[in-house]
C-alpha cells in the first residue's frame, strides 16, 4: 500500500489548555481502492463543515482502505465522525486484519456527522491499516459513505 502524508493530528480543545485526543484526518489520507490506488483521488468537501472524503461502493466487496501512524503502544477507544452519503452504503470496519463489530448501517442519510464508538482497542506502535468494506451491493449500483476523523480517545 502506498504510504501517504497522514498526519495525526490534535483535536479540537476540551477544556483550556488541555488538548483532546489524536485524530486521525481521514478527508486528507492516501487512499486505495480494492488495493490498488484509484486513477483520482475521492472527493473532498471542505468549509464550511468539516473535510471529508467520498468513498463510492458501486458493489458488495468493495475494499477502501488508509494506513495511519502511532507513536506509542496502548489501549485506544476509537470513534469514527462520519455520515452516509445520498446513496447510502452497509459497510463494516477492519483494523489490521481484524473485523470491528458490527457493520454500520449507512443507508439513512443524515445531514449530520454522526460518530460511532468502535471500542477500545490495542494499537502497537507504528502503521495501521484501516479498511472500510460494502457488505452489500447498493440497488442502483452506487453507494458511497463520507468519512471525516478516526478519533483515538483513552478507553
Amino acid at each position: 500500500m502506498r504510504r501517504g502524508a497522514l498526519v495525526l493530528l490534535a483535536a479540537a480543545l476540551v477544556a483550556p489548555g488541555r488538548p483532546g485526543p489524536p485524530v486521525v484526518d481521514l478527508a486528507h489520507a492516501t487512499w486505495t481502492r480494492n488495493g490498488i490506488a484509484p486513477a483520482s483521488a475521492p472527493v473532498v468537501g471542505e468549509a464550511p463543515a468539516p473535510a471529508t472524503v467520498e468513498l463510492v461502493f458501486d458493489a458488495t466487496g468493495v475494499r477502501w482502505a488508509c494506513e495511519f501512524p502511532t507513536d506509542e503502544a496502548r489501549m485506544r477507544r476509537l470513534s469514527l465522525a462520519w455520515r452516509g452519503a445520498p446513496d447510502g452504503v452497509l459497510f463494516e470496519l477492519v483494523l489490521d486484519g481484524a473485523r470491528l463489530s458490527p457493520p454500520r448501517d449507512g443507508w439513512r442519510p443524515s445531514p449530520r456527522e454522526l460518530h460511532s464508538d468502535l471500542g477500545a482497542v490495542w494499537l502497537g506502535r507504528g502503521a495501521h491499516l484501516l479498511e472500510f468494506v460494502a457488505r452489500e451491493k447498493p440497488p442502483d449500483g452506487k453507494g458511497a459513505l463520507r468519512l471525516a476523523a478516526l478519533e483515538l480517545g483513552e478507553p
